[in-house]
This record gives C-alpha cells, structure tokens and sequence, in this order.
C-alpha cells in the first residue's frame, strides 16, 4: 500500500478486474487536488541505475489528464481515452538517495494502481550521464500467451509478444547450454523464439513524438538454428533509411547470442530494418528489441535547500498532522508548481518562505534558521508558540514577519544585528511585553 505517503484512505478506491493489462492492483489512489503535484519518495541507492514504472488503470477514471515527472524531468501524460491500462516507464540513474515520481494535475485529477522500482543492467544508460530514459516499447518477436516479466526476468522487464510483421516467419527452440556473458540478456524464454525472413524483416514505429528527440534501440539476437556457422547468416541493419550496423553476424564472436545498441533521432517515426548482406545463406534474424527515447535530465533544487525543506516540512507535521498546506508539500519544492507558500530564486534555491495564515501551531521549526538563501520570511497570524530561534549572522534574510502569534521570550540579541535586515514585524505576541532590544537600528529596520 502507499498509506505511509498518503495515509487518507478515502482517496483509494477499487477498481474493476477486467480492466487491468498489467497485471495491477485492484486499488487506484486518486488525488483529488485543485492544482500541484503529488510525489512518491523512493529511497536508491546513489549512482546505480533503475527502472520506474507507473500504472494507470482505464476504468471508471475516464477522460483524465495529468502528467508523469521523474524527479522533475516530464516522462509522460496520462489521457484517458483508450480501452486499455497505460504503463509508463523510465530508466535513470540514481544522484542521491531518493528518487520522486510525480503526478501532475492539468485538467482532471491523477491517480494511480501501481509503482514499481527495480535495479537495472549499467549498460542501458552507459554514455548518458545527464539523461532519462523513456520506453517506448519493449517486444518478444513472435512470442505469444502472456507477458513475460518477473520472476522469469529478474529485472521486472515487461516483454510484451508480437508477432509484426505479419510476414515474417516465426522461429522456436529449446536451448539447454546458453551463457550470454552479459547482464543485458532477455529471459530465455523470451529469446527462445524470433523472426527470420530470407531477404529482409522490417519494424515500423509510426507512434513517436512528433517533437524530435533522440532515441536508444536494443537488439537482442540468439541463433537458433544449430547447424549455421559464422558467416552463414549476415545482415545489414538500418534504421529510417540510415545504415547503423553493416555485415552483422550473430556468431561472429563464438557465441550463439550478441546484442547491439543503435543511437540516432527521429522525429514522428522509426523504420528499423534488417536486410540479408550480399553473400550470406540466410536471411536476418531477430529475438527481441527495445525502443526508449532519450530525454534530459532536468536539474532540481539546490541539495542543501532540498534537504533542509523537508526537515521543515517533517517538524511542522509533528505538530500540525492535519495541516492541508503542509501536506500538500510533495516532490521538489521550486520546480513545477512551486510548493505553495515557497517562492524560489530562478527555481534552484529557496528564498521566500510564507506561511502566514496557514493555521500553524507549535513552536517555530529550529530547522528555518538552517534556509541559508532565505531572504524573506512571513510566519504571521498564526499560532505559533514559544519562545523565537536565534538566526546565523550568515543568514541572507531582509524581511521577517513573526506577527500575531502567542510567541514568548526576548527577541534573539542576533536577530536585529542581521546584516541583511530591512524590515522587522514581531508585534501583536500577546505574551511578549518587552521593549525593542537596544541594538535595533531604527533607521533601517521597520517594526511593528
């Protein structure tokens, strides 16, 4: 269950069997909110590469629209409009311990039936230190029955059977000694199976963003056929007319499986082709491929920022459970939609916190005097109590607004004597009858 994010139980609900292609749960989370973002937070481990899935059930949810963010890096958008579940899915490698999925309101309210995190193979983003993979599709030539994922693949890859093109003919066979040699490998039974043709097999994607971007293709390749020596079947392979592997022969390594890696752009669409090369016995062969698409990786918030943020936001809910702006905190708190009450320099570092008549209670989170790039601060008309913490003369605040709260005790000797102050408004604490301290420079600092 995801009740340790979201403990409402009221926003889960059931949904119908017969709607679910992914095998997923029977329970969808709906986040009925008014705009913003709802975030998973996943713990990873740093630099190691995974793969992310999210499930989106068709049923009683029709005619919804909301986006799918890895961290902040949009993977994908959910429209409700077809007869099937939807399944996006990324690839990315771990910057820290943590990773956010995000669901992001547009018109209707998201939901979701399942999220899945699972450790993959370096090699699918060897090469791309800065970027996010997209699936576009992941096929087992000619296999048929269900799809083939965990426990047969250990990666929790969802190997969905093909049997395009049409013309093709479908190839079986039951390998016993097979040692790939590699992590990348398929399932066996997923390459237990493949087409062949004796001149050409051809693989039209017309389904692509029409927006260009550049795209990562992987070819997996067992022979299955005993009896062929090296040399015996040899093909070139072209993808949208542009020729990427030239005379490529399964067994030309001594092993009976090979996989490839092919990188190029496409804007629209993907025709990739394998065509028999001049003077080989036999046409190509082909097991099993994936298409992702490559995308940027967006840059987050400031790391230190991040982190402080969320020992705020933690403090504040120990004593504010049910406070609806700060359980509305999710995900990055600058980037796409701003968490509400935070305004943020050029989206990379915090520097306006107001959370004035959000109806707080408790004493003032010591962890606000950690904001090192805060330069605004409004916690007034709340009910805020206790005594006032004391702020570093590093602090970069110009603006502090601590007003109508039942705050106690002097104001900090080093709150006046911030070297950035401008302005100060700390009246109407009740239970605060003290003159303004001696340091306070009037001149520059306004008070009330």
């Amino acid at each position: 269950t995801d009740y340790s994010w979201f403990s409402d139980k009221r926003s889960c609900r059931q949904i119908s069997k017969n709607v679910s292609n992914y095998g997923s749960n029977e329970n969808v989370r709906l986040f009925d909110i008014d705009e913003g973002k709802r975030c998973y937070n996943l713990p990873t481990t740093k630099n190691e590469v995974y793969l992310i899935r999210g499930i989106f059930p068709f049923g009683e949810l029709s005619n919804s629209s909301f986006y799918v963010t890895i961290g902040v890096t949009q993977l994908g958008s959910v429209i409700s409009s077809s007869l099937q579940d939807l399944g996006i899915e990324g690839v990315f490698r771990a910057t820290k311990n943590y990773i956010d999925f995000c669901l992001v309101k547009e018109k209707v309210n998201p939901y979701i039936s399942q999220l899945e995190l699972r450790p993959l193979p370096e090699e699918y983003i060897n090469g791309l230190p800065t970027s996010v993979l997209k699936l576009i599709s992941r096929n087992n030539l000619k296999g048929e029955g269900d799809d083939i994922r965990y426990p047969v693949d250990k990666s929790d890859r969802i190997w969905k059977g093909t049997s395009n093109p049409s013309y093709a003919l479908p190839l079986s066979f039951n390998a016993i000694n097979f040692d790939p040699k590699t992590n990348m490998t398929p399932p066996l039974q997923v390459l237990q199976t493949a087409l062949t043709h004796s001149e050409k097999l051809e693989f039209i994607h017309s389904d692509l963003e029409i927006e260009g971007y550049e795209y990562r293709v992987f070819l997996y390749f067992l022979e299955l056929n005993s009896s062929l020596k090296a040399g015996q079947r040899v093909f070139d392979i072209h993808v949208n007319s542009e020729a990427k592997e030239e005379r490529f022969d399964i067994l030309a390594e001594g092993s009976n499986y090979r996989y490839t890696v092919l990188n190029f752009s496409a804007t629209g669409s993907l025709n990739l082709t394998l065509v028999k090369a001049s003077g080989s016995e036999n046409g190509p062969l082909l097991n099993a491929y994936e298409i992702l698409q490559v995308r940027p990786w967006i840059e987050e918030t400031n790391q230190t920022d991040v982190e402080v943020i969320q020992k705020l936001r933690k403090e504040l809910l120990l004593q504010n459970q049910d406070n609806k702006v700060i359980e509305s905190w999710s995900g990055d708190p600058c980037i796409i939609f701003p968490w509400q009450g935070i305004a943020c320099d050029n989206s990379s570092v915090i520097t306006e916190l107001d959370l004035s008549s959000s109806n707080l209670k408790g004493t003032i989170p010591s962890s606000v005097t950690e904001m090192t790039n805060l330069k605004i601060l409004n916690l007034s008309h709340s009910s805020f109590q206790g005594y006032i913490p004391s702020f570093p003369m590093s602090s970069m605040l110009i603006s502090i607004d601590l007003s109508y709260n039942d705050l106690t005790g002097s104001l900090p000797e080093s709150i006046p004597s911030l070297p950035n102050l401008k302005s100060l408004y700390y009246g109407c604490n009740q239970h605060r009858r003290e003159k303004a301290p001696e340091n306070l420079n009037s001149s520059l600092i306004k008070t009330v």
